[in-house]
């Protein structure tokens, strides 16, 4: 070692008995001498003394070890006592450091910019205007002002004759694993030839010598997002491997104490640096063991992510980020991952982030049908999944076809009245509705209702949901007072059961004031509309889709009290939001244009109010059909225009 090597060519210089003996441990001697009055006054200097089993060997060290006395004897033993002398030890491991230097340790603070850009300036001297040149200083950013990765990247940039800074820098957001581990001259340490990434490595072999736990977690997290890692997370992880909590929080805080993780909460969450998060992939990409780390990791996310009911909706503001970089880890799908697919895609379709949660449930449903098979109720649900995302992006036949099918399969292998069928046959029933098929849409849903109040009860909220869709269907049919009773009975339903501010119950007071609006009952509707857009806004956020329906709705009832100035004016923002987070073409923008046209008219803006409403046109009869209600309400308003005849009003709804 080393360590020894070192004391030998001191117990040489001094000239102490010994010293050409390489049978003869001259450790014990050369301490005894500094300690001594011989020595007179001296400096040590430990550096790099990041191992804590070279110091403080465990009790069961590896048997196979040959040097007898490396191996029973620790390093600390032979460091010098006393008032004598100066010994500096530098280290990334604080546990080291405090067993070492009780008290007197110090902490190395990051560097700042300004001596960042002073480091990279003495190694790059041909790079002029160090603080004038924003590409340096993003770039030094990027490294997070590590000195080792800065003294590589300026000697890299030194020494090519075509990178600069900025070039560099374009390069590294791409390239990042490549470019660090690139080896450079170092005449200040041992090793000729090192990089970035090597000297890491030496760490990750030693917690792996260590700590077979705190290497599991460095594991998962090279599988998982760098920042805002939950403490359950890697505890949890944990549980198959360790016997107690005690056991993973020793693991965690050895990534702690060797400056691996940083505390973001403490007991609550952590981070880590961007180049060593990456520096861990191409570690375990080196040895072999990438895929199986993604493989357990994808195991241990699968036991913590949750359905993506509204309930859990906390949990995966959290886990999201993580199951997203886990899945882009992942190269050959598993029933696993594929359930980790499916579930974030169901989130991310709840909170109206549909383009994401299509592609993650097209995966889930090619992984199921190639890992379970067509018919399988896992691969049923995924397909569900997929359907119902089409529906929310009004994409109704390609819904329709997907939702006839699992309808068909859910009949013959779950049976008529299980739960998973009759929400096959309410989704079919919802595709019809909004496709006006209004008789076809009744007659399933009242089949639905009456099995789901006799299998699940009166009130569960899927018999609840039936009501509201059935009472939909009933408002879209002029049919108000059946469609207000059976409303207002889920309304106060919904909230005893759900609570007052679960999206159900919001949509259900949506529902109500959008049959109160069509019954002229503009102060009642606009009362509740008011009340479910302030709480849409802040229980799913400014612009989900939901959100903005209300928004809508709201502009509407402003419009029908000849509030024309307020209606523009929210109808403008539904309209621009609903194209760039639905897209132009999604049926509801065309509801929000369709509406602007009409206040334009109102505002006798009738030039605006035709082009805007032939737009609407053309977009409606090639999405939704010649034949469909909405299709037949614009092409009505904009014949009557064109004669300079009267409008009437589109209908609202949620």
């Amino acid at each position: 070692m080393q360590f020894e090597q070192d004391y030998r060519k001191l117990a040489g210089l001094a000239g102490l008995p010994g010293h050409n003996d390489p049978k003869q441990d001259i450790r014990p001697n050369v301490k005894n001498w500094l300690e001594g009055p011989e020595s007179g006054d001296w400096i040590i200097v430990l550096d790099n003394a990041d191992n804590i089993l070279d110091f403080f060997p465990h009790d069961n060290t590896d048997e196979s070890v040959n040097d007898e006395i490396t191996r029973t004897d620790g390093l600390a033993n032979f460091i010098p006592r006393g008032l004598k002398g100066t010994i500096i030890i530098t280290t990334r491991d604080y546990e080291l450091a405090g067993n070492l230097a009780d008290v007197d340790v110090l902490h190395k603070e990051k560097m700042s910019p300004d001596e960042a850009i002073q480091l990279f300036a003495k190694q790059c001297p041909t790079t002029r205007d160090f603080k004038q040149d924003g590409s340096i200083s993003l770039l030094l950013k990027e490294l997070h002002y590590l000195p080792l990765a800065i003294v590589q990247v300026a000697k890299y940039i030194r020494h090519s004759q075509v990178i600069s800074p900025s070039r560099y820098l374009g390069l590294f957001h791409s390239s990042k694993k490549e470019l660090l581990s690139k080896p450079f001259s170092n005449r200040h340490r041992y090793a000729n030839r090192e990089t970035v990434f090597a000297t890491f490595s030496i760490t990750y072999r030693q917690i792996r010598e260590q700590s077979p736990l705190a290497f599991l977690l460095l594991k998962l997290i090279a599988c998982i997002d760098r920042q805002n890692i939950p403490h359950k997370l890697l505890e949890s992880s944990l549980f198959d491997e360790c016997e107690d909590e005690i056991n993973a929080d020793e693991a965690i805080s050895k990534l702690i104490n060797l400056s691996l993780l940083t505390v973001v909460e403490r007991g609550r969450a952590y981070e880590m640096h961007s180049l060593v998060h990456a520096s861990i992939d191409t570690f375990l990409s080196s040895i072999q063991d990438m895929d199986a780390a993604v493989k357990w990791s994808v195991r241990t996310l699968t036991k913590i992510l949750p359905s993506g009911d509204h309930k859990n909706w906390p949990t995966w503001n959290v886990y999201l980020p993580h199951a997203l970089a886990l899945t882009r880890k992942v190269k050959i799908e598993s029933i696993d991952s594929a359930k980790i697919l499916y579930l974030m895609s169901w989130y991310l379709g709840k909170v109206g982030r549909y383009a994401e949660a299509e592609q993650l449930a097209q995966r889930s449903v090619t992984a199921r049908i190639d890992l379970l098979g067509p018919e399988h109720t896992r691969t049923l649900d995924s397909v569900a999944g997929l359907a119902s995302i089409f529906r929310e992006q009004g994409r109704w036949r390609e819904a329709e076809k997907l939702e006839v099918q699992v309808l068909e399969k859910r009949k013959r292998v779950l049976g008529q009245e299980h739960p998973d069928t009759l929400t096959s046959m309410a989704n079919l029933a919802s595709t019809y509705w909004n496709q006006g098929r209004w008789k076809e849409a009744e007659e399933m849903e009242v089949q639905v209702l009456e099995m789901r109040k006799r299998v699940l009860g009166q009130e569960h909220p899927d018999t609840l949901t039936s009501m509201a869709n059935l009472a939909s269907i009933y408002w879209n049919q002029g049919r108000s007072k059946e469609a207000e009773e059976m409303e207002v009975h889920v309304t106060d339903v919904r909230k005893r059961v759900l609570g007052q501010e679960h999206p159900d119950t919001l949509t259900s007071m949506g529902n109500l004031a959008s049959i109160y609006w069509n019954q002229g009952r503009w102060k009642e509707a606009e009362e509740m509309e008011v009340h479910v857009t302030d709480v849409r806004k802040r229980v799913l956020g400014q612009e989900h889709p939901d959100t903005l329906t209300s928004m809508g709705n709201l502009a509407s009832t402003y419009w029908n009290q000849g509030r024309s100035k307020e209606a523009e004016e929210m109808e403008v923002h539904v309209t621009d939001v609903r194209k760039r987070v639905l897209g132009q073409e999604h049926p509801d923008t065309l509801i929000s244009m369709h509406n602007l046209a009409r206040t334009y008219k109102s505002q006798c803006r009738n030039d605006e109010a035709i082009a805007m409403m032939t737009q609407a046109v053309i977009l409606r009869s090639r999405i939704l059909g010649n034949d469909h209600l909405r299709t037949k309400s614009s092409k009505k308003h904009l014949a009557e225009w064109k004669h300079d005849g009267d409008e009437d009003d589109e209908d609202g709804g949620v």
